[in-house]
């Protein structure tokens, strides 16, 4: 099963952005229901070091799935060139899929993002060896 549910690229004004955007959908029910080992490593791992992610299936839990999602999404621009990004994270009506949109000027970009996107989530998902 994959994290994101759907792509699209709103072509001007939209509801996040005045201009030309990309709309992800996506599924955190992985990070939802994992345990709190398993979040807090996560966390970690993408840099936000100091945070509590609530009880698994939680608002709370959601709330740091946001913040987590957001964290990645300006990590991958980061990576392709981008120095600054506006994101927009928002919940849907299923408490398992958020809402990531940010702006794209050219065709290309959707499908590149859709790949760093999905590269960058199974690498933070992959669990780690720990040595005894």
């Amino acid at each position: 099963m994959t994290s994101l549910v759907e792509l699209r690229v709103p072509e001007g004004p939209n509801l996040y952005f005045p201009r030309a955007a990309i709309k992800l959908t996506l599924d955190i029910g992985t990070i939802a229901d994992a345990s709190d080992e398993t979040v807090l490593r996560f966390a970690r791992r993408i840099g936000l070091r100091t945070t509590r992610p609530g009880a698994p299936g939680s608002g709370f839990r959601q709330r740091f799935a946001m913040r987590a999602v957001e964290r990645l999404v300006r990590a991958i621009a980061s990576e392709s060139g981008t120095s600054r990004l506006a994101v927009r994270v928002r919940p849907t009506s299923d408490a398992n899929q958020l809402v990531v949109a940010f702006p794209g000027a050219t065709a290309v970009a959707p499908r590149r993002w859709a790949t760093l996107w999905h590269t960058r989530w199974m690498l933070c998902r992959r669990p780690t060896s720990r040595a005894r």
